[in-house]
C-alpha cells in the first residue's frame, strides 16, 4: 500500500535583519547631535512566503533591502528614536506587499546616561 503525504504549507514566516550597527547623529541634546553614537537596529516583517518557496526574490522580503531602508533612514539625523522606528515600518510595509507586520528596534549604545548601557525603542506596526 502506497503512504499518504501530507503536504506542507509555509503561510507565513518571519525575515529579520539583526543588529544593524549604524554610527548617526541622533539625539535631543546637542552634544548627541555633534558627537554621534553608535546605533543598532533589529528589524522582523512577518509576511505570507505561500509563494516564495518555490525561490522566487520578488515574492519575499529582500533582507539586503530591508537593510538597505534601515541605513537611509538612520543617515538623516531625528531627535526621537520614535521618529525613525516608524518611519522604517512605514516604508517597508510601503515597499513590500506582502508585509503584513514589522517590529522595529533601535538600541543607542552608551547614551549620556551614567552606569547605562543602552536605551532602545521599539515599534510593532501592522498594515491596515
Amino acid at each position: 500500500m502506497g503512504k499518504k503525504t501530507k503536504q506542507i504549507v509555509l503561510q507565513k514566516g518571519v525575515v529579520s535583519v539583526n543588529n544593524l550597527e549604524v554610527f548617526a547623529y541622533h539625539g535631543v541634546h546637542p552634544l548627541e547631535q555633534k558627537t554621534g553614537h553608535v546605533f543598532t537596529v533589529n528589524i522582523s516583517v512577518e509576511a505570507d512566503f505561500s509563494e516564495a518557496v518555490a525561490g522566487d526574490l520578488t515574492q519575499t522580503i529582500d533582507y539586503a533591502q530591508v537593510a538597505k531602508i534601515a541605513r537611509k533612514h538612520m543617515s538623516v539625523p531625528q531627535k526621537l528614536l520614535e521618529t525613525l522606528v516608524a518611519k522604517i515600518a512605514g516604508e517597508i510595509l510601503s515597499e513590500f506587499s506582502m508585509a503584513k507586520n514589522v517590529f522595529v528596534e533601535i538600541r543607542k549604545q552608551h547614551p549620556p546616561l551614567p552606569g547605562v548601557e543602552s536605551v532602545s525603542v521599539s515599534g510593532h506596526f501592522t498594515r491596515p
